[in-house]
């Protein structure tokens, strides 16, 4: 499946440059329907997200407290492959990683509406931290986010060497990132 039919216009016509530029300058990047909501729903109906199998060796999603998981996305959904794998995905990740890099996690979430995630960062695990690593996460809304939406601190890719923990009181972040708190109240596909 080619760019074209994966990605918006607008997303194609981003180049790989400028979404490196601002990932380096706000520690993300972000686009309103980058990817056709027909996408999302292939990708979900070959997930099977709220079907689970229980007693059975098919590749089957998790259900726990706050929501519906599927760890091997993957190895269920040929589209969300061809998407993480285009050449647009994996030339963004050479460019910001560099030419050796793995596809580590590739989750589906559906998490209840009133689960709060806390604040954290993704680099680190209890205190440990290999300054060698790099990583890249790429989310994408699988339905319209307009309450309950990911937050992120604008520039936190720069300060988070500082910092030993990986997970950060609500209150603390309010009080010293507040300016730099950036919602994405966005539509499906973004």
């Amino acid at each position: 499946m080619e760019n074209n039919l994966l990605f918006s216009d607008k997303f194609n016509s981003t180049t790989e440059n400028e979404i490196i530029e601002i990932i380096n300058k706000n520690s993300f990047f972000s686009l309103e329907r980058a990817i056709d909501s027909k996408i999302i729903d292939k990708m979900m109906s070959e997930v099977d997200l709220f079907k689970l199998n229980l007693n059975s060796t098919e590749i089957s999603s998790v259900h726990s407290d706050d929501g519906y998981f599927s760890s091997n996305a993957i190895a269920k959904s040929n589209t969300l492959f061809k998407l993480l794998t285009s050449e647009k995905i994996l030339e963004i990740s050479k460019q910001y990683l560099g030419d050796k890099f793995r596809l580590k996690c590739h989750r589906i979430y559906s998490t209840n509406p009133i689960a709060r995630g806390a604040w954290h960062t993704d680099n680190k695990q209890y205190g440990d931290k290999d300054k060698k690593i790099k990583g890249l996460v790429v989310i994408i809304y699988l339905n319209d986010v307009f309450d309950g939406e990911l937050q992120a601190i604008r520039k936190s890719h720069l300060i988070s060497d500082e910092y030993k923990f990986s997970n950060y009181d609500e209150d603390i972040i309010e009080e010293v990132y507040k300016g730099d708190i950036v919602s994405f109240k966005l539509p499906v596909g973004s």
